[in-house]
């Protein structure tokens, strides 16, 4: 359980336990090795060589693909813009709320929180995302400080009011993460980023344990169509 959930992320743990046998295994061959790539470096320095490689980004996820994200399996379905989603994000007079659709299900054995899935959503960032404060009644706000997503059930094509607190395991649920957006923005597609999600078995301060951390890394990059009626409200 201690990966980060994704299609095919690095597993940095086996790769330095295998660097570290095969170095005690071999350690003359291994200080050859080291040397020739000592001496290359430098004379690559002039060029560039000591610098660092450029972090990979996020790998590309199309619409209708599932991928693991920590304890849920995802797939992003498309994006649309609502009137308000009752209860959960209600919206200046002049805005609206952005949704994006998605189906998830918890492939552990116990159930999990809403929460661990919205906060590896990234808002947006050509959606027109309001800023947690600056907008209407806007519920929740991210590590960073960005607006999270609030997370709502979907059934038979309406959004359903109130928050979804909890996803059990083995049941696929439809749902919208959605944010407040700004009246004046247009356009066709949306830019939807997860981060990666790692298991936390101690807390090192005793406080958290066994629960799931966001690693801050996107992982997974998606361009979703916004597509006009898509959903609707459903009525109280």
């Amino acid at each position: 359980m201690g990966d980060a959930g994704g299609r095919s992320l690095p597993a940095r743990a086996k790769g330095a336990a295998r660097g570290l046998g095969s170095y005690v295994g071999s350690r003359s061959l291994k200080q050859k090795a080291l040397g020739a790539g000592a001496g290359a470096v430098l004379l690559s320095a002039p060029f560039g060589g000591l610098a660092g490689a450029p972090p990979p980004g996020p790998a590309d996820l199309a619409v209708g693909e599932a991928v693991r994200v920590g304890p849920f399996e995802v797939t992003l379905r498309g994006a649309t813009t609502l009137p308000y989603v009752g209860g959960v994000v209600n919206a200046a007079e002049t805005n609206r709320v952005l949704c994006v659709l998605a189906e998830v299900t918890t492939v552990g054995d116990r159930p999990e929180y809403g929460v661990t899935l919205s906060g590896a959503v990234r808002p947006p960032a050509d959606g027109g995302v309001v800023a947690v404060g600056e907008g209407g009644d806007f519920p929740l706000r991210g590590s960073d400080g960005a607006a999270q997503a609030a997370l709502a059930v979907v059934s038979d094509g309406a959004v359903e009011s109130g928050n979804l607190d909890r996803l059990n395991p083995g049941v696929t649920y439809t749902v919208v993460l959605a944010w407040e957006q700004e009246g004046s923005w247009s356009g066709d597609s949306v830019t939807v980023t997860l981060d990666g999600l790692t298991w936390v078995e101690e807390d090192s301060i005793g406080l958290m344990p066994q629960r799931w951390n966001d690693l801050d890394e996107p992982v997974y990059s998606a361009t979703l169509p916004v597509v006009p009626g898509l959903l609707t409200v459903a009525e109280p």
